[in-house]
């Protein structure tokens, strides 16, 4: 006997989720079986003596208001399309109290103002002419003049003396060599006679003026 239990304990241990299924089961099912024959007549009998009771509408009172018929409707004024209908408004105490202490909104009065004249713009002063500063003095032309060299002497086959003279214009600031004998004229001077120690020379005035050999002289044609 011992062992048969042995054994049975033994498989409920290795088997144990058939086992706990199989007693769930097992209680749910009386509880169902003691539900129904044990508090199923009871309630049959209860519900079956009372009367039930009076639901109330889930819907409003004014929800069916649009299947009553429509009041005329009064036109307002002179306006034939301003229909609607007029409703009286009760006016509290205090309401009409406080509209008739409101005292009327102020008028406000233009009152036009004459522009004043606008005072006429000041002319700025003359502007002083100030007298250009005057013109310096030109610097006075300095005379004519040449500056007259005897650079040496040539004699021709005829035996006629020939000078080798340079003449410088200081105010041109140009100069020239020519070869010139007795008589000729050159810029207003007439040469001379001619040597070869000197060169002489006449200026417009008629005076002459003896130059070295190898010597300068400055003469005014003035």
């Amino acid at each position: 006997m011992t062992a048969r239990i042995k054994q049975l304990l033994g498989r409920l241990t290795t088997e144990w989720e058939k086992s706990l299924f199989w007693t769930v089961t097992a209680c749910f099912t009386i509880f169902v079986l003691v539900w129904l024959t044990g508090f199923g007549g009871d309630r049959g009998a209860a519900v079956s003596s009372k009367t039930a009771p009076a639901q109330s509408s889930l819907l409003a009172s004014t929800a069916l208001a649009f299947l009553e018929p429509v009041p005329a409707l009064e036109s307002q004024g002179d306006n034939p399309f301003a229909l609607g209908l007029q409703k009286t408004r009760k006016q509290r105490p205090w309401a009409a109290a406080a509209t008739e202490q409101k005292p009327p909104p102020p008028v406000k009065k233009w009152v036009m103002r004459e522009r004043e004249p606008t005072p006429p713009k000041k002319e700025p002063p003359p502007k002083k002419e100030t007298p250009p500063p005057p013109e310096p003095p030109k610097p006075e032309r300095p005379p004519a003049s040449r500056i007259v060299e005897f650079r040496g002497v040539l004699t021709t086959t005829s035996g006629t003396p020939v000078a080798l003279v340079t003449i410088n214009d200081p105010l041109a600031k140009k100069s020239s060599t020519k070869y010139l004998t007795k008589g000729l004229k050159v810029d207003g001077l007439q040469i001379g006679e001619i040597s070869r120690e000197s060169l002489i020379v006449v200026d417009p005035k008629g005076q002459e003026r003896k130059i070295a050999f190898g010597q300068k002289q400055k003469i005014l044609l003035e």
